[in-house]
This record gives structure tokens, sequence and C-alpha cells, in this order.
């Protein structure tokens, strides 16, 4: 219990960490400080408050302000492009392509992109400036397109056009094949700066195709130039960007519409395929106990008409919708049929009992006639008028 009995050195101990105290409140507060409210004089126990810290790092601030600039096409440097189409060749259904020769034109401002005044060497610049920028004739490109190559004819500062050689994929809409219509599409688009740097323009004004522009089989129409915004969702694989990242570029569409001229492609493809169907409908006035050539018509036919599909498969490209061809042959291998199968059961019908059954065979041979013969016509009429009218 000794270790509970109050030593005089502790007493004084206690006293001077209580006159320490006293003394420090005492500096602190200067006798008589008061602060003055709008209620009256009253005295503030409060100590004035020091200015707050600043924020820590990474903490929202009162007006948040972010970290990229927004997308502003207004403060994109642009660039007018024009297209003069001077020959569309080897177009291709069946390869869903064609060729075009074409001179294709830039105009920028050389102050915004940093060129080099004339006369001056674009290496002596690029000193000067620190760094070098590719500029809009030297980025571009076709999408969908592939042997392309590329001259430039004219270059100067804030201009350049090119003759541009190139293989461009295009896939057709064959459903009204042989009387659809196409478009040729022009794509294009800066492979180096997303919309918010470089905005690209039609040149609307000066665009156009050679007046003697022609493709073999289609009339040209009257060609239009169009501007969008493609968008790409993805990072590229690229670590430093998060995943589904979106870019978006400038695209512009150089459209040259192609019609069908006439009937003359139709005639050519299907005269053979009706030619077929005509021979098998003529077994219909012969005597079905004839066998060989009642049922060597319709034969011949069925063998005519798949000879017409394969030469209409080479022409058209692999596609998952039944185009108008694929339906006048379903047509066609229908009416033959029929005509087969209708000569077997007049043959049978005479074998059973040809007196008795002589007279009815003849009027059966000429109610299908007419009935098929009718409906075929009718049929192909109908699909062709649904083709041409886009339904």
């Amino acid at each position: 219990m000794n270790h509970l009995k109050w030593h005089p050195n502790r007493r004084l101990i206690g006293l001077l960490r209580v006159l320490a105290a006293v003394v420090a409140v005492a500096t602190a507060t200067p006798a008589g400080a008061q602060h003055h409210s709008p209620q009256g004089h009253r005295t503030s126990d409060t100590p004035e408050q020091s200015p707050a810290p600043p924020p820590p790092v990474g903490a929202p601030a009162t007006e948040p302000t972010p970290t990229t600039e927004p997308s502003n096409p207004a403060a994109a440097k642009n660039v007018r492009v024009g297209v003069y189409f001077n020959h569309v060749h080897s177009l291709s259904l069946h390869d869903n392509s064609y060729h075009v020769d074409l001179y294709l034109w830039f105009v920028w401002s050389p102050t915004e992109w940093g060129e080099p005044p004339e006369g001056a060497t674009a290496s002596t610049h690029a000193e000067s400036q620190g760094e070098t920028t590719s500029l809009p004739f030297e980025s571009f490109e076709f999408i969908g397109a592939s042997e392309v190559s590329k001259e430039v004819i004219v270059r100067r500062p804030g201009y350049a056009c090119l003759r541009v050689d190139a293989h461009i994929t295009e896939f057709w809409d064959v459903r009204a094949f042989p009387f659809d219509d196409h478009v040729l599409r022009l794509r294009i688009e800066d492979s180096a700066d997303e919309e918010d740097v470089v905005r690209l323009e039609p040149d609307m004004q000066n665009s156009s195709i050679a007046h003697d522009l022609t493709v073999p089989g289609w009339d040209v129409g009257h060609p239009r130039f169009l501007r969008s915004s493609a968008s790409y969702t993805s990072n590229f694989g690229d670590p430093l960007l998060p995943s589904g990242n979106q870019t978006v570029y400038t695209r512009l569409t150089y459209e040259v519409p192609l019609h069908r001229s006439g009937w003359s492609s139709f005639w050519k493809l299907f005269a053979g395929l009706f030619a077929a169907v005509c021979v098998a409908m003529v077994s219909f006035f012969i005597r079905p106990t004839e066998v060989d050539p009642r049922f060597g018509l319709g034969v011949g036919g069925l063998f005519a008409a798949v000879a017409s599909q394969y030469v209409l498969a080479s022409v058209l490209p692999d596609t998952p919708s039944a185009t108008l061809a694929d339906r006048l042959h379903l047509i066609a291998f229908g009416v033959i049929f029929i005509s087969i199968v209708e000569g077997a059961i007049a043959l049978h019908l005479l074998k059973s009992d040809e007196e008795k059954n002589d007279h009815f065979v003849r009027r059966l041979d000429r109610a299908a006639f007419l009935v098929v013969g009718v409906g075929w016509i009718v049929c192909t009429l109908w699909m062709i008028h649904r083709a041409r009218s886009g339904s």
C-alpha cells in the first residue's frame, strides 16, 4: 500500500502545471477582448476561424472542370474535299466490287496546319515548329477499298489534287435482279485525326462525274455528296484507353446512282428459261402413248432450266434472300414438273382402258395446257411487276 501515499514532490509538480496552464490562457486571450454582434455587445467564446485548407488532390472542386475538352466541331480544322469520277470499270455483282479512276482534291488553311509557306522547305519549317503533322491528303483513306494507287498531280500550300485508282467493295442488293438499281459509294475518312480535330467538308459545288462516263448496261444518275460521323466503339487493345472507348471520325460519302437500261438484260438472261418452259408445254399436244417425245420434251426443258440457273448463279453473289431470278426459275421448275406428272397420269388412264378414257385424256391435256400456261404467265408477270415496283 506504499504506492498510494502522496509524495510532496508530486504536489509541487501539480501546482507548477496548474500555474503554467493559467499563464498560457492569459497570454492567448487578452483581457477585454470582445466581438460585436448585430444583437448587441457580447463576448465571443468562439475563436476566429482560419481559412479553409485547399481540397485534397483528386477531390471534386466547386465548379468541376473536365480534364479533356469536349468535342467541338467549331474548333476543329476544316478541310474541303472534292471528287471527280473519271472512269468506272470492272463492275461485278458476283464479286461485290468495282474499280474507279478518279480525281480527289483537298483544300485547307495553311496557317491552321502550320504548313510551310511557299518557298520554304518542309524540313526547315518542321525544325522551326518543333513538330510535324500529317496533311489531309496524306492521311485520308477509302473505307472498304483495296489496291489503291495514288499520284499527286498538283501540290501547293493549302491545296493538293491526286489521281487515284481503287478497287472498292460494295455489297449489292440483287433481290430485284435484273431490274435492280444500285449506288456506287466512295467513303472517305481521315485515318489520323478524330472529328473534334479534323472536320471534312464536301465540296458539292465542284464535285462531279465525267460527261462521257459510261457503265455498260446501266444509266448513270446524278451524284450526291454526303457528310456523316463514323463511330468506333473499341480501344483496339490499347491498355492506356478504357474498354469500350469511343472514337468518332468524319466520313464523306460520294454516291453515283446506277439504273438498269431497258429490258435487254432481262431477255438475254431469261430467254433460255422461257424457251425451256414453252418446249415442255408442247408435250400437252402429244399423245401420251408416244412416250419418247411426250416425256422427252419435259425432261429436256428441265435440263435447260437447270442450265439457265447455273448461268445466273455465276452472275449473282451469294445472298440469303430469294431474288427475282430465283422465283422465276422455281415457277418454271413447277410448270415443267406438272407437265411431266400430267403426262404420266394420262398415260396411266390410256393403259387402263384406252377406248373409254381416250376422249377424257384429250380434254385433260387441253385443260392442263390452258390452266398451267395461263398460271405460269400470270405468276411470271406478277413477280416482274413486284420487282420493278420495288415491293
